[in-house]
């Protein structure tokens, strides 16, 4: 199932990570991924789940799925994440510097991505 990848600063605070559950500050970049489903194929019961964006912190992003390979043959170039170009350019380093993680591509001097948040206990 091919995805769509995006980037943005989060719009309004209420978005939560799917990794770590917390939410996703206002203003902050947040990394997501979708099902690139069209809307006449999707089931019609659970269609906002399917075509939702599920959003992340850049240092969660890594961990949603388990397999590197995943990364390699499903994610494009951090300038093939949709709002990519819009981004400042901090943001579109940490978005190159993610997707190189992702991949098993890290620059020697990448410095590495922190650690994600332990699991929200509520």
């Amino acid at each position: 199932m091919p995805y769509i990848f995006e980037c943005e600063p989060a719009k309004s605070g209420r978005s939560c990570c799917r990794f770590c559950e917390f939410p996703i500050e206002k203003d902050t970049l947040r990394i997501g991924a979708k099902a690139d489903i069209p809307e006449e194929e999707a089931v019609t019961g659970n269609l906002h789940a399917l075509l939702a964006t599920h959003w992340y912190h850049p240092n969660c992003f890594p961990r949603f799925r388990k397999k590197q390979q995943w990364y390699i043959e499903n994610m494009p170039a951090a300038s093939g994440f949709s709002g990519f170009h819009e981004l400042s350019q901090a943001n579109r380093e940490m978005v190159k510097q993610v997707v190189r993680h992702c991949k098993g591509e890290a620059h020697a001097d990448d410095p590495p991505l922190a650690e994600p948040n332990a699991k929200n206990p509520s």
